[in-house]
């Protein structure tokens, strides 16, 4: 019986812990999608997408190169990723267009990365991230 007691005693209070956690709050995972407006030279908001995880993974499969590059211009369009469980932002991604709006090329700020997309890639990359056709966007 003396040794039947904290076996019971500590059952108890771990089904009691058990039944005290709660499950942990789904994380929203956010795209904050910016266009740049000639008129006012300033960016405004496209869309805050909710389709993060397709566009990171679309993004990882594409063949990076460490650049440093100056433009003249300012990038067509940028876009960070964040998440609801914190107000960190990832790196931006500068997005220019080339003149017939068909092809994209993407530099990340702060990781020296760089990359020029044919015309279906571009069509890919603007799809996932509002949604809709490049074409359309523009």
């Amino acid at each position: 019986m003396k040794k039947t007691f904290p076996l019971v005693l500590t059952s108890f209070c771990l089904f009691i812990l058990a039944g005290c956690q709660s499950a942990a709050p789904e994380i929203q995972q956010y795209i904050e999608i910016k266009q740049y407006d000639s008129a006012s030279e300033d960016y405004k908001t496209l869309a805050t997408e909710t389709r993060a995880t397709d566009t990171r993974n679309f993004l990882s499969t594409l063949d990076w190169q460490e650049a440093n590059i100056a433009k003249v211009h300012a990038p067509d369009y940028t876009f960070q990723f964040s998440n609801s469980a914190t107000d960190v932002k990832s790196a931006t991604y500068r997005v220019w267009l080339n003149p017939s709006k068909d092809k994209a090329e993407i530099f990340v700020e702060g990781e020296q990365k760089h990359v020029q997309l044919d015309r279906q890639t571009s069509a890919e990359l603007f799809d996932k991230l509002v949604g809709q056709p490049l074409t359309a966007v523009n």
